[in-house]
């Protein structure tokens, strides 16, 4: 059976979006995770990339990178009573606001790996190798 005939037999319910409840303990609140699409996981990688004038890389801004993520896959964060409620003018600060490092490292996390991120980072280290 070819590609095509294989696509075409494929249950539709493979393509729905995966999710995962994720506790964070120290405020009493369940967040729904939400993997991320292709599209909005290239978005994040080259917003963390810093160029220069010329067009080389300088460097990663690895922790926008992770507020990106985290944003993408708990979209609730980006609710506007929730800003007014924290006092913040940005879902970005309500992240730095609502969770410390340790939390903020779970979510993404969390995220990444409902995604299928991790086989990526995984499949790119073993071409390496």
């Amino acid at each position: 059976m070819n590609t095509v005939e294989q696509l075409l037999k494929l249950d539709k319910k493979k393509l729905e979006v995966s999710t995962k409840d994720v506790e964070i303990k120290r405020l009493g609140v369940t967040f729904t995770c939400q993997a991320i699409g292709l599209e909005e996981y290239n978005e994040i990688q080259e917003s963390t990339i810093n160029m220069d004038k010329k067009g080389n890389i300088k460097g990663f801004n690895l922790g926008s990178g992770q507020l990106r993520l985290i944003l993408a896959g708990i979209p609730t964060l980006k609710d506007k009573e929730l800003l007014k409620y924290f006092g913040v003018q940005t879902p970005f600060e309500l992240i730095k606001k609502l969770f410390n490092v340790g939390e903020a490292n779970l979510l993404a996390e969390t995220i990444s790996k409902i995604s299928g991120i991790d086989v990526i980072e995984n499949a790119d280290a073993e071409i390496k190798n």
